[in-house]
């Protein structure tokens, strides 16, 4: 799960044998001299004696069980002989593998019970291999490379048949910015589909638009999905409020009306088409053109961006609520020419095309019931107190 953001770019935010063996692991039988032929005992006195295997080469044959494989050995001790062998020293390796001396020690015991035979000569000095450890050093290197190469392909095979599905999304939807999507429910959605990697990335409506268009975004989310071509889901519907100064005109009004914009420049975000497109029609119910005043980045508290008494900042009540922070200004209902309040639908959209699959089935239905959850608020207009 990966959570990115920004605001007039795309940004990053806040993406788991054969023979027996003894209980201590060692080898039974094959390893004895004599010709008794009962196993690895021969007979001296009334009573069993083990054989010393040899180290020779003459003597690896002799010692050696009759059947060993590659399942006979294990893959941890055969990195702790050859950690060690390549060191020249069990300390030396067992500090490279992060292991106790102790441990990979027995390891390396139990691997040479195994094969019937020593592999290293320990002395005051360290360890050096055997004659027969030389000789099985080369192929336990190659055996380790090759399962090494095998879990990286596994790996990478794995990443590149994931699905990935990316949400755009404006920077207001996260709780951060006054929204109703937080880090930790995202997570929700990461559990309940482990095999599919989810994006929620923060950019403008524009270029979620663009990316929507090229596949490389699955979704959007803005307060309007743009024209034909796509499906959409309104997620929850929130009344629009002007964010103004107080000392001006509209600071003193119930609410704001779009004739009452005719004579103030309205913030815009550049990129912003949902909020361009509310501006627009606002001035068409005034029968004018509203202003705007552009502006390349948007703070997350609007009220920063009222420096004067004619601007003003529009933004959906739920945000503004959560946000604006900075003193000396007033959020006042957004209504239009008929007195009756102006929301916004705050819609999740996508290309009509390619069937959904069950994960992106699911990422409609959790987003659906994220914002079914979130707090209703009541807004009238009220001027914000120094500090919050």
């Amino acid at each position: 799960m990966s959570v990115r953001g920004g605001s007039s770019q795309d940004t990053t935010v806040a993406r788991v044998g054969g023979g027996t063996a003894g209980h201590d692991g060692s080898r039974r039988g094959g390893l004895g001299r004599g010709n008794s032929g009962r196993g690895g005992d021969a007979r001296r006195g009334g009573r069993a004696e083990r054989a010393r295997p040899s180290t020779s080469a003459s003597g690896i044959l002799r010692a050696m069980p009759g059947e060993v494989t590659g399942a006979d050995i294990d893959v941890t001790q055969l990195r702790y002989f050859v950690a060690s062998a390549r060191r020249g020293s069990m300390s030396e390796g067992a500090r490279s593998l992060f292991v106790s001396e102790q441990a990979l020690s027995k390891g390396i015991r139990r691997l040479e019970a195994t094969l019937g035979t020593d592999l290293l000569v320990r002395d005051h000095g360290g360890v050096r291999v055997t004659e027969f450890g030389a000789f099985f050093l080369k192929r336990a290197e190659l055996a380790l490379a090759a399962l090494d190469l095998a879990a990286r392909s596994v790996r990478d095979f794995a990443a590149e048949t994931r699905r990935s599905i990316t949400i755009g999304m404006p920077n207001k939807c996260m709780t951060d910015y006054g929204g109703s999507l937080n880090v930790q429910r995202l997570y929700e959605l990461q559990r309940a589909y482990p095999d599919t990697e989810f994006a929620f990335v923060e950019a403008t409506a524009e270029s979620i638009r663009r990316h929507v268009d090229d596949g490389s975004y699955r979704f959007g989310i803005g307060r309007a999905a743009p024209g034909g071509g796509y499906h959409r889901v309104t997620l929850a519907t929130f009344p629009m409020v002007a964010v103004v100064s107080e000392r001006g005109p509209l600071g003193r009004l119930a609410q704001v009306t779009p004739a009452d914009l005719l004579g103030c420049r309205v913030v815009i975000t550049r990129g912003d088409e949902s909020l361009a497109s509310l501006v627009g029609i606002l001035g068409r119910e005034a029968g004018a053109i509203i202003p705007t005043l552009p502006v390349s980045l948007a703070p997350m508290d609007p009220g920063e961006l009222i420096v004067s008494d004619d601007v003003v900042a529009i933004e959906p009540e739920q945000h503004a609520t959560r946000c604006v922070v900075t003193p000396g200004v007033r959020l006042v209902p957004l209504a239009n020419m008929r007195g009756a309040r102006v929301s916004a639908p705050l819609e999740l959209w996508w290309k009509v095309g390619a069937p959904l699959c069950d994960a992106e089935r699911g990422v409609i239905e959790y987003l659906r019931h994220v914002y079914a959850d979130r707090l209703p608020t009541n807004l009238s207009a009220r001027t914000l107190p120094a500090g919050g």
